[in-house]
C-alpha cells in the first residue's frame, strides 16, 4: 500500500480533518470519541479538531479540575457552545480502579447519556521517570499508564464500541 502523500509530519489536526471531510465525505457529527490525556499536546489538539468537526468529545484527564478546565478550553477553541458536545471525564491511568470507575460511569450513562462510543484514543502516557515509581496498584508507573490503563479501558468499553458500530461506520481504537 502506497503512502498517502497528502499527509506529512507537518500536517496539522485541522488539515487532516478537512482532508477527511473533503476527500472522503467524512462527517464527524454523529461520532462520540473518548480521548485520554486530552489536556495537552496531541490529545488536546485532537480534541479541538474533532470538536470543530462536530464530534462529541470526552476529554479524559487524571482529575476533575483538569478534566473540567480542558473541556472548557476545548469548547472555547472549537467555538462549541453546546456543553454536551465536549464533556469532561475523570480517569487516573495510574490506577486500574480509576479506569474501572470511569468505564462503569460511562456504561451507566453518567458521562454520555446515550452510552454511544465510536472511538477511543488512548493518548495518555508518561515516560522517562528517573527511578522506579510504582503506580497506585504497585505496578511500574510507565507500564501501568502507557499500556495497562489503555488495555483495560478498551476491554471494559468494547461492548459499547461494538454496539455503536455499523458496517458504514465501524468503531475504532487508536493506541
Amino acid at each position: 500500500m502506497a503512502a498517502d502523500t497528502r499527509y506529512s509530519k507537518h500536517t496539522s489536526a485541522e488539515a487532516a480533518m478537512e482532508l477527511a471531510r473533503s476527500t472522503r465525505g467524512r462527517d464527524f457529527a454523529d461520532l462520540v470519541i473518548v480521548i485520554t490525556g486530552a489536556n495537552s499536546g496531541i490529545g488536546y489538539e485532537a480534541a479541538v479538531a474533532l470538536a470543530r468537526g462536530g464530534a462529541t468529545v470526552v476529554t479524559v484527564c487524571r482529575n476533575k479540575t483538569k478534566a473540567e478546565e480542558t473541556a472548557k478550553r476545548v469548547r472555547e477553541a472549537a467555538n462549541e457552545k453546546d456543553a454536551e458536545k465536549v464533556v469532561p471525564g475523570v480517569m487516573d491511568c495510574g490506577s486500574l480502579d480509576s479506569v474501572r470507575a470511569f468505564a462503569a460511569a460511562y456504561k451507566a450513562g453518567s458521562i454520555v447519556k446515550s452510552c454511544q462510543l465510536n472511538v477511543i484514543v488512548n493518548n495518555a502516557g508518561i515516560m522517562q521517570l528517573p527511578k522506579f515509581t510504582p503506580s497506585q496498584d504497585g505496578i511500574e508507573s510507565q507500564f501501568a499508564v502507557n499500556f495497562l490503563a489503555g488495555y483495560l479501558l478498551v476491554e471494559e468499553l468494547i461492548p459499547l464500541l461494538k454496539a455503536s458500530a455499523s458496517p458504514a461506520l465501524p468503531s475504532r481504537i487508536v493506541n
